[in-house]
């Protein structure tokens, strides 16, 4: 059986696993093909990514991330397989070339082994730590590529070159810099106690914390704020852990001074879990161990070279920022106009210049983003301006004294008002054959108001195909909020909410929020066509539209 396998695969695929078992592809069907190549092209990728950068370690940190998605699919014997056909099929394309042939062999093989190798356990942060602070856990195989990390040790009994190493990697550590080759500063006295044994590292450490010069470059020029955000870096190579961690450092500093807070850092069970005793501390980036990931940005940036040099507190403003928006600051804003939508930090145009926030604002800031008013004569014109293609005039849709019934339109205002409601829903005219004939009759004979006729439109597959299926929840809360209620989504406050009704009640709930809600009764009521409340100029000129565009203009 194994032979006949042999052969059809070929002689130099390599040796058939135990346990492997040909695949009926009819069985198997054509879409659970279609993922299962796609599955193998990650590996061609990156053994490809391997091969042109000449590091194989690129296989050792993804190969074994992937594969609890690829043994979901099918067998890791079929896996093999199908690694070895590659392989096969490589080497075809260069017959006669024995050092190409030769490079590829290693790669594939390396490749396989990785594959065949048991999976180690997820990565976790040390001691004792919440649940809800371990964050991202990270594969085992990225810890094994930090530890060829250098560390540094600082020991009465190494030698004089190795000590002296260490105590630059220190300064580095603690101060940004090597200070006695920048400026020909050192602790003189410090460094002869601590390669003498007479103090330990830890307590080189701590004491270079408690300096003047450690003071005058980390802490008389910044807020508490800051001050707590480096001494985490400097002390314990990591980014603040949660808000409760940083009110306790931060009444440590303003209580009881610089001096303190360093004891507190340094004094922690975490500095004595990672660094020891004799142990230079480090910085504990990605690949060292998961890091938390509701601080994961905030993390990250503090890791950046000029970090230490900004003034502006990342942690708390990226906390307050989250939690109290500017109401004219789109949450995912990095342009200069924060009335349009950003789509998850995607910008309208690749040469629009990102920046931490998407305007200046201060004290004398206009408000551009101001609470809707109520007009209803401003809203017919409105829908007027979208139903004639521009020009003022033409059907007004309002309702009458019965505030539950729609008025009755003659055929002709109908399909002003299908073609309107069309436009602003879909942002486009629908193709022939996805019309709602049911519900355009309805709306014209008075059964349904126009407020229904939008939410029919909403639920309707060709809507839910456009705005939600394709899209992470909150781009589709994006769209499908500038859609029905005609205004950008005021900061992350506000997208939290629909986020929730998304997560607990699905697309439909979502509609029917937003339709039903109080701003919709107070904007459009039950016949205004919804439109578009807020546009600016460079919103315009953005989208690059040609005919009607949906504000109106």
């Amino acid at each position: 059986m194994l032979g006949g396998l042999q052969g059809a695969f070929g002689p130099s695929a390599g040796k058939i696993p135990s346990g492997f078992r040909p695949i009926s592809v009819s069985r198997y069907g054509p879409r659970n093909m279609q993922k299962s190549l796609r599955d193998m092209s990650w590996f061609l990728r990156y053994t490809t990514y391997a091969l042109v950068a000449g590091d194989p370690n690129i296989l050792v940190v993804n190969v074994r991330g992937l594969r609890a998605v690829i043994e979901n699919a099918c067998s890791t014997a079929a896996t093999i397989v199908a690694l070895q056909e590659m392989r096969a099929g490589s080497l075809s394309f260069v017959r006669g070339d024995a050092e190409a042939e030769s490079l590829l062999v290693q790669y594939f093989q390396i490749l396989i082994n990785e594959f065949e190798a048991s999976t180690p356990s997820n990565q976790r942060r040390r001691g004792d730590v919440k649940v809800d602070q371990q964050g991202l856990q990270l594969p085992q195989s990225y810890a094994n590529a930090a530890d060829k990390r250098q560390r540094f040790v600082i020991e009465s009994t190494r030698s004089m070159v190795e000590n002296n190493e260490a105590i630059k990697a220190a300064y580095r550590q603690v101060f940004e810099r090597d200070i006695k080759r920048a400026y020909s500063q050192s602790v003189s006295d410090l460094e002869s106690k601590v390669k003498n044994g007479e103090i330990s590292t830890k307590e080189f450490i701590r004491r270079l914390g408690k300096t003047s010069f450690y003071r005058s470059q980390f802490h008389d020029g910044f807020v508490n704020s800051r001050v707590v955000e480096l001494a985490l870096r400097h002390f314990l190579g990591r980014g603040l852990s949660s808000q409760e961690e940083f009110n306790r450092y931060f009444a440590v500093l303003s209580d009881k001074g610089l001096a303190s807070l360093v004891d507190a850092i340094v004094d922690t069970q975490e500095y004595d879990d990672y660094f020891g005793e004799n142990t230079v501390p480090y910085l504990r980036g990605l690949g060292f161990e998961a890091q938390e990931c509701r601080n994961w940005g905030a993390q990250q940036n503090l890791f950046n070279y000029s970090a230490p040099f900004r003034k502006v507190p990342q942690f708390v403003t990226l906390f307050g920022d989250y939690k109290r928006p500017l109401p004219d600051q789109h949450v995912y804003g990095s342009g200069n106009d924060p009335l349009e939508i950003q789509f998850g930090a995607i910008f309208p145009s690749q040469t629009a210049n990102a920046s931490s926030r998407p305007a200046p604002f201060n004290k004398n800031t206009r408000r551009l983003l101001t609470k809707p008013s109520v007009n209803p004569e401003r809203n017919a014109i409105k829908f007027s301006q979208i139903a004639t293609g521009g020009s003022f005039g033409g059907p007004s849709v309002r309702g009458g004294s019965n505030a539950t019934r729609s008025v009755n339109f003659t055929e002709s205002s109908t399909q002003g008002v299908v073609r309107a409601a069309y436009l602003q829903v879909f942002g486009r005219q629908v193709y022939e054959g996805q019309g709602f004939s049911a519900a355009e009759s309805k709306l014209e004979n008075g059964e349904i108001s126009v407020r229904e006729f939008i939410r029919i439109l909403a639920k309707s597959d060709t809507f839910r195909d456009l705005y939600w299926s394709p899209f992470y929840v909150v781009k589709a809360v994006e769209y499908i909020h500038r859609r029905l209620l005609g205004r950008p989504t005021y900061g992350r406050e506000e997208i939290n909410a629909y986020f929730d009704i998304c997560a607990k009640q699905g697309f439909y709930a979502l509609v029917d929020a937003m339709i039903g809600s109080r701003e919709y009764d107070a904007a459009f009521g039950e016949d205004t066509i919804p439109y578009e409340r807020f546009v600016t100029p460079k919103g315009l000129s953005l989208r690059k539209t040609s005919g009607v565009s949906v504000g109106g203009r």
